[in-house]
Parts: C-alpha cells; structure tokens; sequence
C-alpha cells in the first residue's frame, strides 16, 4: 500500500540549497515519487551552536517501502551524498528525517 511521507530535509555545509535539490532529485526513484515540496528556511544551529546557520524543508513523497526500509533509503542517500557521522547535532551536508506517514487514503490538505 502506497503511503504519504513527511520528510524533513537540513543542511549546514558547503552548496547547503544544491545539497537539498540533490538528496530531492534522489527521492525521486522507483521507491518513491516526490510529489510536493515546502519553502526553504533559514535557521540557527542548535544543540551544538558552533556552527553555520542551516537551511530546512520538508517534501512529500509517496512510497511503498516499509517505515525501515524507507529509513535505510534516506541512510543509503546521506552516505552517497558524503555525509558523515560525527558529532550529535553537529554540521551536516545533508540530513534526512521521517517525521510524519499517512495513508494515501487519508486526505491530506497542504
């Protein structure tokens, strides 16, 4: 069954906009089907606040992957992309987060 995700999209390293419109080109696969992104926004770094300001969106895909098969796709998108496990809540060339599914039989307004 088809699913709508809420995916949350961050980056506070080097090209930070080009770094987002990479990891949604990448999104878009035969997993997934991008089908609506937000506004960008600009934001304080927080938890470790040493470094630059990030840039967010959230984008809507639907998938008929599993929640961790879904996970392990945006794991697998980050690492191709170079990011780097390092510090908690340190910089980031991209970061990929599952914030919210629904069912495509839910209406959703956006």
């Amino acid at each position: 069954m088809r699913q709508r995700v809420f995916i949350a999209i961050g980056s506070n390293i080097g090209r930070r906009q080009e770094n987002c419109e990479k990891a949604i080109k990448r999104l878009g696969c035969a997993h997934t089907t991008v089908i609506k992104n937000s506004s960008i926004y600009e934001t304080p770094a927080w938890g470790v606040k040493d470094q630059g300001d990030f840039i967010n969106q959230v984008v809507i895909v639907e998938t008929e992957l599993l929640p961790r098969e879904l996970l392990k796709f945006l794991k697998s998108i980050e690492t191709d992309m170079g990011r780097q496990e390092n510090i908690r809540w340190g910089p980031r060339l991209i970061d990929l987060d599952i914030i919210c599914r629904r069912h495509v039989a839910h209406k959703i307004v956006y």
